[in-house]
């Protein structure tokens, strides 16, 4: 099994990127923007290539961006931890 990313091998340190089930899986851990892009595992024997499998992934950060603090009968914060906005609601 070789892995590559954008037609360049990964580079599997076995901490942040890994190899399971015999090479089949390739995990990562602490996803980086970087981390986007086309991905192909290969199965070769020797010069020729036997099989070939890609899937294209795109890392987007900007789903889980919320921080909320509740009180009861006090004001609810939400804040943007990447902008820095802020809005205030009354409960």
């Amino acid at each position: 099994m070789h892995w590559t990313l954008n037609g360049e091998p990964v580079f599997v340190d076995g901490e942040r990127v890994s190899l399971k089930a015999l090479g089949q899986i390739l995990a990562i851990k602490k996803v980086q923007m970087s981390d986007s892009g086309e991905y192909a595992c290969e199965l070769w024997a020797g010069n020729d290539q036997l099989a070939r499998q890609t899937a294209v992934i795109m890392v987007d950060f900007r789903a889980d961006n919320m921080l909320y603090g509740v009180s009861k009968g006090m004001q609810q914060q939400k804040s943007n931890r990447s902008s820095g906005t802020s809005m205030n609601e009354l409960y």
